[in-house]
């Protein structure tokens, strides 16, 4: 096939891998960087393949200049130490005069013209100074031990370094594997990958699996060529061009992808999961998105208290305060409401809240693996809350908790996520829960990088940005903020089941501060999450329970009902974690609401500018805004999860330096090992013929090279040098035939006596020379020698 297809082929599968390795890693490159060094990782990746004997050559004088370099740095260093001691003296009394007597004096210009000797010393010493081993160490210490806690800017270049690195390590391994018949299935693997990943409930973006199936389809389909060239002699270059086999195969890759997109998108899923259901009931429920009712994941839309799907608010239907959903039991009394995480949202469009930590692990592997969690567990004061919860009238799978899950009666059947909200997944077939027992630590120190707890939408009112930010300015420290603001909603806004019906016409939090002032908790809940991000306060919006610990029974259960449902706000405070505050009224600490301000009182702090006690920001809003949505865009498109603002990020696990350099060595020998090993069946089985002259040429070739290794005296011709073998004067004249009669016709019987022939041949010879020159020296052979001897 052409080359260059071939490796715009391959570019298409590598950069959907490197969107893939993004999604997980995130890199501090926005998209145009990313693509931008990418594009020369893999072309430099290209040039060293074609031209690998320059590029050995080039790092073997690299490498060889900058040990001369060094040397040279070290001896002249020694010659002009006396030189080195006088200079630094005189610059440092020339540097005190010059602090004294306030002159503006040049230190260098007071000393000596240097000699040409020092001048070369200098130039040299500059320059390896600029190649110094310590700035690969420093790199190493960044990647262990600071990455992720610098602030942007700081680690761009390392960044940038270690991207280029990664890519180019990646390019060259995936350009191996392309190149070799029998590693060419590896491509295969991904697609697994994907459907792994998408059954353990890791959300990717659409583009990753659209590139890569386009990639891969189409390096099959030209790799398929270039097998049927390699059946004829004869075969024409002109049939199945490559140009032409390209664009083809591209365009019926990208029919496919728009096709599935189409079908997934309009076809009735439900209607046919309820027609398969009788045969194989429940087989659906393998995976299908958190959101279908039939999987029965929880969400407040299973409740009264917000009934459509994609809008918050509205009058609340009626509530069946007497059925228990289900029933709960703790092993110590609580003095405090216990509140029964279910579900959280952290993407707000201005109408509807939404989740995108999609990815659950087993095994509480996200709590546990915050250090700081950790800690807090083996603490000698920690307060575990544990019981028991039976569900009654409530299909689920959704584990009600309190926050800071870290174990269950139910095993590794439970997947949790980053935030915490955890759900039971038995197999295949879905499987509602019964009862569980549950210890939770109440508390919850891991601020996850993958979720943007700062993500605002794009509509909300100037007003609602000035408003926040001038209660933000009463408090310093982010509680206190965040007590004003608790505090303010608490005080200034009345609660009700029946607020006026929403329409899209303007963002949910803006009309409910501004207009409505009346609502239940999705909107006290979701205002108080809007203004702690206004505030920069990384802040989440969470569905669940709230249990009143004296409505137990006479058996130690509460029991909770539709009227418990409900929804609040947590906050990342950095020396607590996640807390909870509550600004719903009827559940509030009633020491912060207390002292109503009243509408006048409201209206002056947020419709009169003259009689607020804070000025308001001189800062237009709307630039504001626009600058943030810039700063989104600039991070790049990631899935639906871009234009993250970063919260303050935890500290990197320390690592021991040795340990991890250790590492790196064993990993490049592990590497190295598997190339050879790689190498060598690949070189063994590459001169077994497949029915074709070309292969049987090369098992001549093989042959012949092993006969004059043996037997230097009989000289270079194939007709002397046959003499040596096993075969009989028939047999050497068939191989004689095929090697100088090129006009002749070879049908594959023929074509494979031969093959037959010579395979005999050559085990007999490798038998003589592993013999006379040992094993190791054919294996070498084999793994470096054998394409250039066949080819």
């Amino acid at each position: 096939m052409g080359k260059k297809y071939q490796w715009l082929a391959g570019f298409i599968i590598y950069s959907a891998l490197l969107m893939l390795i993004n999604h997980f890693v995130s890199y501090a490159l926005n998209s145009t960087q990313f693509m931008g060094l990418a594009i020369i990782s893999y072309t430099t990746c290209i040039v060293a393949i074609v031209q690998r004997k320059w590029f050995v050559r080039l790092l073997i004088v690299s490498l060889l200049l900058t040990t001369v370099l060094y040397v040279l740095d070290t001896t002249l260093e020694s010659v002009f130490m006396d030189e080195i001691t006088l200079r630094n003296d005189l610059i440092m009394s020339s540097d005190q005069e010059k602090v004294s007597e306030n002159q503006d004096i040049n230190a260098w210009s007071e000393i000596e013209t240097p000699s040409s000797g020092f001048t070369i010393y200098q130039s040299i010493h500059k320059l390896r100074e600029k190649l110094d081993y310590q700035k690969v160490l420093k790199f190493v210490k960044w990647l262990t031990e600071t990455r992720g806690t610098e602030n942007a800017g700081q680690s761009d270049l390392y960044e940038r370094i270690l991207f280029i690195g990664m890519s180019f390590t990646f390019a060259l391994t995936l350009q191996m594997i392309m190149r070799y018949r029998y590693s060419k299935v590896l491509l295969i693997v991904p697609f697994f990958a994907f459907v792994w990943m998408w059954y353990q409930y890791v959300d990717l973006p659409r583009k990753i699996y659209a590139y890569y199936f386009m990639g891969v389809f189409i390096f099959y389909v030209l790799d398929r060529q270039e097998v049927l060239k390699k059946q004829s002699q004869n075969y024409g270059y002109m049939h199945y061009n490559a140009r032409g086999l390209f664009q083809f195969s591209a365009v019926i890759s990208l029919l496919m992808i728009i096709v599935t997109i189409f079908v997934t998108a309009v076809f009735p899923i439900r209607k046919f999961n309820a027609l398969t259901d009788p045969i194989i009931p429940n087989i659906w429920g393998g995976r299908s998105g958190y959101s279908s009712e039939s999987i029965k994941m929880y969400t407040l839309n299973d409740t009264p208290y917000q009934s459509n799907d994609n809008q918050l608010g509205g009058p609340v239907r009626s509530i069946d305060r007497d059925t228990p959903l289900f029933w709960v039991k703790t092993d110590k009394k609580q003095s405090k409401s216990l509140y029964l995480k279910g579900n959280v949202k952290d993407y707000y469009d201005g109408y509807q809240w939404l989740s995108h930590a999609n990815t659950y692990k087993k095994a509480y592997e996200f709590y546990l693996s915050e250090s700081k969690n950790v800690d807090y567990l083996n603490r000698v004061d920690f307060e575990e809350i544990s019981g028991t919860i039976k569900l009654d009238h409530m299909e689920t799978i959704t584990l009600f908790t309190p926050m800071g899950l870290y174990d269950t009666s139910l095993g590794d059947n439970v997947f949790v996520s980053i935030d915490n909200e955890a759900f039971y997944k038995a197999g295949a077939f879905v499987k509602y829960l019964k009862a569980y027992d549950f210890s939770a630590a109440n508390k919850d120190f891991l601020l996850s990088k993958e979720v943007d707890y700062l993500q605002l939408p794009d509509n909300i009112d100037n007003g609602t940005y000035q408003l926040a930010r001038n209660l933000g300015n009463y408090g310093e420290a982010p509680y206190e903020k965040m007590v004003i603001m608790t505090k303010f909603l608490l005080q200034n806004y009345d609660y009700t089941l029946y607020p006026p019906e929403y329409d899209k016409d303007r963002e949910f939090v803006s009309k409910f501060i501004f207009d409505t002032r009346e609502g239940y908790c999705t909107y006290f809940a979701t205002a108080l999450t809007v203004m702690a991000r206004i505030n920069e306060i990384p802040a989440r919006y969470v569905e669940g329970f709230r249990i009143d610990p004296n409505e137990e029974n006479q058996e130690g259960f509460t029991s909770v009902t539709e009227g418990d449902a409900h929804a609040w706000c947590e906050v990342y405070l950095e020396d607590k974690g996640w807390v909870i505050f509550e600004s719903t009224p009827p559940y509030a600490d009633p020491q912060l609401s207390l002292g109503r301000k009243g509408d006048v009182a409201l209206d002056n702090l947020i419709e009169n500018k003259d009689n607020t006690v804070l000025p308001f920001m001189s800062q237009d809003i709307n630039a504001f805004k626009e600058g943030q949505l810039e700063e989104q865009m600039l991070l790049g498109d990631d899935g639906g999860d871009s234009g993250r603002v970063k919260p303050e990020i935890k500290p990197a696990p320390k690592h021991n330096l040795s340990f991890v350099i250790g590492m790196i060595l064993l990993s490049v020998i592990g590497i190295v090992l598997i190339v050879l090993s790689v190498s060598f069946v690949i070189n063994r089985n590459m001169i077994r013929a497949n029915g074709t002259r070309k292969n049987a040429l090369r098992m001549v070739y093989y042959l012949t090279y092993l006969l004059r290794v043996l037997n230097p005296e009989k000289g270079v011709l194939l007709d002397h040098l046959l003499g040596e073998t096993l075969l009989d004067a028939e047999a050497q004249m068939k191989i004689l035939t095929l090697v100088y009669n090129s006009q002749m016709h070879f049908d594959v019987a023929a074509i494979s006596e031969v093959t037959s022939l010579l395979d005999k041949a050559i085990e007999h010879q490798e038998l003589q020379f592993r013999a006379q020159f040992g094993l190791f020296k054919l294996g070498r052979i084999k793994i470096f020698n054998l394409r250039k001897i066949v080819l």
